[in-house]
C-alpha cells in the first residue's frame, strides 16, 4: 500500500474521535514547507492555487490555536455547511 494510503486510517480515526494533537507532524512544523512550496511555485510561474489554498487552511488553523494538531484538524473545515 502506498504511504498515503497507510496514513488514511490514522487521519480517519483522529477525525472520528476529535483527537488531533500529535507529537510529530504538527501543522506548525509543516507551515515552512507550505510557504516554500507556494513561493517557489510562484517564482517559477506555476499555478499557486492549491498551495495557496493549503497555506490559507493551515495558517487559519494556527491562528485558531491548533499549531500542535495534525492535518486531520483541517477536516473540520470541510465539514462546515
Amino acid at each position: 500500500m502506498p504511504a498515503g494510503g497507510r496514513c488514511l486510517p490514522v487521519v480517519a480515526d483522529e477525525t472520528d474521535n476529535g483527537r488531533f494533537a500529535t507529537p510529530f507532524g504538527a501543522l506548525k512544523h509543516h507551515l515552512p514547507s507550505i510557504e516554500d512550496l507556494t513561493g517557489e511555485s510562484a517564482a517559477r510561474g506555476l499555478d499557486t492555487g492549491f498551495p495557496r489554498y493549503t497555506l490559507d487552511l493551515v495558517t487559519g488553523a494556527l491562528a485558531d490555536g491548533h499549531a500542535d494538531d495534525s492535518y486531520a484538524r483541517l477536516s473540520e473545515h470541510f465539514g462546515r455547511g
